[in-house]
């Protein structure tokens, strides 16, 4: 196809939209997020039946996505169910058929990235499904979990620019409301895929726990739980959960009062390590976070439970670049404030270790630079910073170690496009034009 200059009337749209809906509430009516895209195609609606979950997409693809229809999934529980496509496909007949399935473990869609250009007509270009279980307020994972990607793409004639340079892909991101789960899609076809969101509908089941039983009576045990700091409950609670692990592993008479202890404070009192290894584990992310100026700037602005959680997160990552076996339940151990430290850390310190190289010179070129050093630091964002020093390393000076790329090519497109976070792409963005400024003089 040749679709190479953006219309005019999408450049307020460049910078990445995350599309979520007013707040919802029980029985709430269906909820239509704004279609992401191109102007194009006519309007269509594509919901699963009642009590059905959006499951993924069937698209038809070629260069871009042609075509589109919904995957349903009937479900009574947070996993599994019966997939079934929906009766109608919309869009063009071109292309093949390619599926995009949330798994049996986490059957519904979370949240979907698409991405979009084109000359004449602004069609579809990328979709990403991000997956998890049939619950509201699930939270997106880190990476996707099916995805699709178009050719790279290529220069245009009539640029939108940033910071002086043109920037070629538009990205946007829909996510469903607080307590509705994605349950179908719309947007506009024609030929093409003009345009793609979500329906948001409220959850086939009531997802309340059932009521826990009178617990047995109580054995004296290691008494309450200190009320001090936030730091040391956070402590104490991990302190009463080794406790009652090891009492569940000795059958003492006293693991129900301490297992009952550990739930209510927020623990798991059966999975992950004891607290003095999460400790000695923290010890290395602090050593970690003062290494580096943008982990330190991220730990520095987190309450104290939160930072335990991502100083962890920092030691569990150190050295990896992707998600891996065995990190999980390390972060099950932990309360839900230090998760959300956990879940931090590993959104910064994977990218981070995948590029290291990039960033380490990028890093060197910025501190030589005093341009570019106002650059990177007026974002004051430990991601913008990331996403600033990769594009150093490569749009930079090749004489100062920098790759040297003279333009946005596939394999730059790729890398800024696994920058998870909205702040790093900006960064990149920024500091991929200040680069190509002083090289191509």
């Amino acid at each position: 196809m040749n679709r190479k200059a953006i219309v005019s009337t999408l450049s307020a749209g460049l910078l990445v939209r995350l599309l979520i809906a007013s707040p919802a509430y029980a029985g709430a009516p269906d909820q239509m997020l704004p279609p992401m895209g191109g102007p194009g195609g006519g309007q269509f609606f594509a919901r699963c039946a009642p009590g059905d979950v959006l499951n993924g997409v069937e698209l038809r693809v070629g260069d871009d996505v042609d075509a589109i229809r919904p995957l349903c999934l009937t479900t009574r529980g947070p996993t599994g169910g019966d997939r079934h496509d929906y009766n109608r496909v919309f869009g063009g007949d071109g292309g093949r058929v390619f599926r995009l399935e949330c798994p049996p473990e986490a059957p519904t869609v979370a949240g979907i990235d698409v991405a979009y250009e084109g000359e004449t007509t602004v069609i579809i270009n990328n979709i990403h499904l991000f997956c998890g279980r049939t619950l509201p307020n699930e939270g997106l994972t880190i990476y996707p979990t099916a995805v699709f990607d178009g050719p790279a793409i290529g220069e245009v004639a009539d640029p939108i620019l940033v910071g002086g340079r043109k920037i070629y892909l538009l990205e946007a991101r829909a996510v469903c409301p607080s307590r509705l789960l994605a349950v179908g899609i719309n947007g506009r076809s024609g030929k093409w895929l003009d345009a793609v969101s979500l329906i948001c509908g409220a959850p086939p089941f009531d997802p309340a726990p059932p009521a826990a039983p009178p617990p047995p009576a109580p054995v004296k045990s290691i008494g309450r739980v200190n009320r001090g700091t936030e730091a040391r409950k956070s402590l104490d609670v991990h302190t009463i959960c080794d406790a009652a692990r090891d009492a569940l592993a000795r059958q003492s008479p006293a693991s129900p009062n301490l297992v009952t202890q550990c739930r209510a404070a927020g623990g798991n009192a059966t999975a992950g390590p004891n607290n003095i290894d999460l400790e000695n584990i923290r010890a290395r992310g602090e050593v970690l976070a003062a290494a580096d100026a943008s982990a330190g700037l991220l730990s520095s602005h987190l309450p104290e439970v939160d930072r335990r959680g991502f100083e962890i997160g920092l030691g569990i990552w150190e050295g990896n670049t992707a998600p891996g076996p065995g990190k999980q339940r390390y972060r099950d151990s932990l309360i839900a404030a230090e998760q959300r430290g956990f879940d931090l850390a590993a959104s910064y310190a994977l990218p981070r270790n995948k590029y290291d190289a990039l960033v380490k010179v990028g890093l060197a070129i910025a501190a030589a630079d005093a341009n570019l050093s106002n650059a990177r630091m007026a974002g004051n964002n430990a991601f913008y910073w990331l996403g600033c020093d990769i594009a150093g390393g490569l749009f930079g000076d090749p004489a100062a170690g920098a790759q040297g790329i003279s333009d946005l090519d596939a394999g730059a497109i790729a890398i800024r496009t696994s920058l998870t976070d909205e702040a790093a792409r900006r960064g990149f963005n920024t500091c991929m034009a200040v680069n190509l400024s002083r090289t191509q003089r």
